[in-house]
Order: structure tokens, then C-alpha cells, then sequence
């Protein structure tokens, strides 16, 4: 159940998001199916989503070489309008920043009330 800080802050953090947020492209990539008769796999499909977040460089503390790795981001998008299984199926997004084309590691989701505010992405070339 949303609450009134929720009917406040999560407009808020959307708002802020559109006007200082930086123009990026999550793209979700479907596998084509195989057909196991004549062994031709069918094309896949994507589907593009324009969006607004924020980049956050992790810091050195936080870089342990295995789960964050050097040059890996940190990235802050709103999650209203996105596919809920984004959380769950990391590996068929990919986020395009400046032409940049980054893998996205893995999904950390920030709820409000019942619904899913945030996502802060970790993505790596």
C-alpha cells in the first residue's frame, strides 16, 4: 500500500530523473525459438525502451575485481513503464548509453509501497 511520502518522493524522483537524467536505451532481446525437427532456430525479437538515469562510478572500496569489477557502472532508472522481469532476467537486457553498448551484471530493485520505484543497475562492458 503506497503511503504519502510514496505519493511525494516517487514523482519527485521521476521528475528529477527526466530533467537531469541522461538519455539511455534499454533493450530486451527474445531468443528465437529452435525447432528440434529440421534444427533451424528462428530469429529473435528486442524491444527498445527509451529512458532517463542517472551514472554512478563505484568506488574503489566497493570494486572487489569479482562481483564489481574495474570500470563497471552503477546506473539509477525509474522503474514505472519497464518490464517487471527485468529483476529477475538481467542477462536479456542490454542498456546503450553514448552509443555504448553495456551488458547489465545485475538488478538491485527499490520498492515503494507495493510497486517498484527503482532499479539501480550494475552494467559492464
Amino acid at each position: 500500500m503506497s503511503t504519502e511520502l510514496d505519493k511525494v518522493f516517487v514523482p519527485l524522483a521521476y521528475n528529477l530523473l527526466q530533467e537531469f537524467g541522461k538519455s539511455m536505451t534499454l533493450t530486451q532481446t527474445t531468443r528465437g525459438a529452435k525447432n528440434w525437427d529440421t534444427g533451424v532456430v528462428a530469429s529473435g525479437s528486442s524491444t527498445a525502451y527509451s529512458i532517463k538515469g542517472m551514472e554512478v562510478e563505484y568506488s574503489a572500496r566497493e570494486i572487489d575485481g569479482k562481483t564489481v569489477k574495474f570500470g563497471d557502472k552503477k546506473i539509477f532508472i525509474y522503474a514505472q513503464g519497464l518490464p517487471t522481469d527485468l529483476a529477475t532476467s538481467a542477462k536479456l537486457y542490454t542498456l546503450t548509453i553514448d552509443s555504448v553498448v553495456w551488458n547489465i551484471e545485475t538488478v538491485k530493485t527499490g520498492v515503494s509501497g507495493e510497486d517498484n520505484a527503482y532499479y539501480e543497475l550494475q552494467v559492464r562492458r
